[in-house]
C-alpha cells in the first residue's frame, strides 16, 4: 500500500511539473517562434520591391502590421526569464523590433519603410539581417 501511494504522488508531482513547464517555458518559445517567422515573411517582401509597390503595401498592411507588433509584445512578456537573457545573448530584441514594428505602420515614406524593415530584421534575427 505504501509502495502505491508513493507511485501515485511520484506520478502526479510529475504530471504536473510536466504541465508546467509546458505551459510556462515551451509553449511561449513556440509561440515566439512562430510570430518571428510570420513577422520575417511579411518583410521579405521589401527586398526586391520598388517605391510605389512598398507604398501600397504599407497601406494595405497597416492592420497587420500593428496586429504583429501586438502579438510580439505580448509574447516576449509571457517568455521566461531565462530564454529573455539567451535572446539577449544572441542579440535578439524583440521589444525593440515591436516598437518599430509600431512605428513602421505609421510611416509613409518608403525610404523610412526600408530603413524601419532591416532594423527590425536586426532586432528579430541579427545574423541574418544582411543576407
Amino acid at each position: 500500500m505504501n509502495s502505491l501511494i508513493i507511485t501515485i504522488f511520484i506520478s502526479f508531482f510529475a504530471g504536473a511539473m510536466s504541465y508546467m513547464i509546458a505551459k510556462f517555458w515551451l509553449l511561449p518559445i513556440f509561440r515566439y517562434h512562430q510570430i518571428r517567422q510570420l513577422i520575417d515573411t511579411e518583410l521579405v517582401f521589401y527586398k526586391a520591391a520598388d517605391d510605389t509597390a512598398v507604398s501600397q503595401w504599407l497601406s494595405e498592411k497597416k492592420e497587420t502590421l500593428r496586429r504583429q507588433s501586438v502579438s510580439l509584445s505580448d509574447v516576449y512578456y509571457d517568455l521566461p526569464h531565462w530564454y529573455k537573457l539567451v535572446l539577449t545573448q544572441r542579440s535578439e530584441f524583440p521589444d525593440k523590433a515591436a516598437d518599430d514594428l509600431m512605428k513602421l505602420s505609421n510611416t509613409s515614406n518608403s525610404e523610412h519603410a526600408r530603413n524601419r524593415v532591416e532594423r527590425i530584421r536586426e532586432f528579430l534575427a541579427p545574423k541574418y539581417s544582411r543576407s
